[in-house]
């Protein structure tokens, strides 16, 4: 048969007064052509002279359409094609006349009436996940049509959000069942689903809102305490008296290590980037006993012992290595963008129902919201900019300062510091039992006298 008209056409509406004919313009099918393209003749179909079951096709964009071979090989034309219509009217009208029958209807087993078959618009898989998904929820449309109006978290939580944004019907999806203007009850549980929310402005726009409130105190809760914590690193990185005057002595055993006299060059430097003291473990003593790292901690802990608890000056290190500038940047950055558009909406929002709370509820947020997020923005310049002073206290080159692996060089010291520190507490206390044991005088037992 004739090809029916391309989505858009006519989907849903009553048929007009009979004619031979109706068309439609290839402007109105396909949009606006190129220039180079050339226009298709118009489509022109016979109209039904009852109202008819309708076919829901899956729209092909303009641009697709016209590339197509639908097009190009002018598919669309109905030239010379003649179509069975009374059949077609018989066979799919969309309601048959009631047959006359006696008051005392014969019963359903003996009845050859079959009962209405139910109508299905989504694809198969669409179907299959979003009946999964509403049947766990266990909420009838009514009320998550309610609840998603009144933005009433009460009825949907945001666990059930994230569920119902993975599948949420299409722009497309909406269209078309919403063109399906039959008894609604003939529809699946999932095309109702879909009918019931195909109608609320601003569908998705509206549901990632929500679970963005729903969700902004607890981001906010992870990004300011890492704001917060990396700051503080920082700020113990440059003001560490002791941790200085450690790196102040490694910097000095270096130079004389390096200063030999059989150097042709002077090896002697006025500092050093810090992902070089990860070699004070990889120099080792003449006998293979001890690393320099290991003679440099027992040096330090008898020598200036001052110095030799340095890593309780830098306790939100370790959190700060677990935290990236980049990330932190990014997530900001989501938060601004979800706050600008929401802000954008609300300009020119008009309420789709009675029911519509969407303004009421997001208008006084998203006031909170901006606010909150200056202030994140603002502690996230102070983080910055200590990083920059960091970069450039310890000699790094702020074009290609990776704080990350900065923070772990230090954090990776101060662990290995403090093992070797333990290595040398253990072997003191082990050489002390062994000395109290070696000056005891033999018992009697020991020696065999009873």
């Amino acid at each position: 048969g004739p090809p029916p008209p391309p989505p858009g056409q006519g989907r849903g509406a009553s048929p007009p007064a009979p004619a031979p004919a109706q068309s439609a313009s290839p402007t109105q099918a396909l949009g606006t052509m190129s220039p180079r393209s050339k226009a298709p003749a118009e489509l022109r179909a016979p109209v039904p002279s009852v109202k008819m079951k309708a076919v829901h096709w899956a729209k092909i964009t303009p641009t697709a359409m016209s590339k197509s071979i639908w097009v190009r090989e002018e598919l669309y034309s109905a030239d010379n094609l003649e179509l069975p219509v009374p059949r077609l009217e018989a066979a799919f009208c969309q309601k048959q006349p009631a047959p006359k029958v006696a008051p005392a209807a014969p019963s359903q087993e003996k009845s050859g009436l079959a009962k209405p078959s139910v109508v299905h618009i989504l694809d198969a898989k669409r179907k299959q996940n979003i009946g999964i998904v509403v049947r766990a929820m266990k909420v009838e449309l009514v009320t998550i049509r309610k609840g998603i109006l009144g933005m009433d978290d009460q009825v949907l939580s945001l666990e059930q959000l994230k569920k119902l944004e993975a599948i949420f019907p299409t722009a497309e999806e909406v269209e078309q069942v919403m063109a399906f203007d039959d008894d609604l009850s003939l529809l699946s549980p999932e095309d109702r689903f879909c009918r019931e929310l195909g109608d609320i402005t601003g569908l998705h726009q509206r549901l990632h809102s929500w679970i963005f409130k729903l969700s902004f105190e607890g981001t906010c809760d992870e990004i300011i305490p890492n704001i917060l914590g990396m700051s503080s690193a920082l700020y113990q990185l440059l003001h560490s008296a002791k941790f200085k005057g450690v790196l102040k002595l490694v910097l000095h055993v270096g130079n004389f290590l390096n200063n030999t006299a059989s150097s042709r060059q002077s090896k002697l430097v006025y500092g050093f980037r810090l992902q070089s003291l990860a070699k004070l473990l990889d120099v080792k003593s003449v006998d293979g006993s001890q690393s320099l790292l290991d003679f440099f901690v027992d040096w330090v802990a008898s020598e200036h012992q001052e110095l030799v608890d340095f890593p309780a000056d830098l306790t939100d290190l370790p959190g700060a290595v677990k935290v990236s500038p980049n990330s932190i940047k990014s997530s900001i950055g989501e938060l601004r963008k979800h706050v600008t558009l929401i802000q954008r909406t609300l300009v020119a929002y008009t309420p789709c129902a009675d029911l519509d709370a969407y303004a009421e509820v997001m208008g006084p947020f998203i006031e909170q919201a901006a606010e909150a997020v200056k202030e994140i923005e603002r502690n996230y310049k102070i983080m910055t900019k200590s990083l920059e002073a960091v970069a450039a206290a310890y000699g790094e080159d702020l074009a290609l300062f990776q704080p990350e692996e900065f923070l772990l060089d230090v954090n990776t010291f101060v662990t290995v510091w403090t093992q070797a520190l333990n290595r040398r507490k253990s072997a003191l206390k082990a050489a002390k039992a062994l000395k109290k044991g070696a000056g005891k005088s033999p018992s009697p037992a020991a020696l065999g006298i009873p």
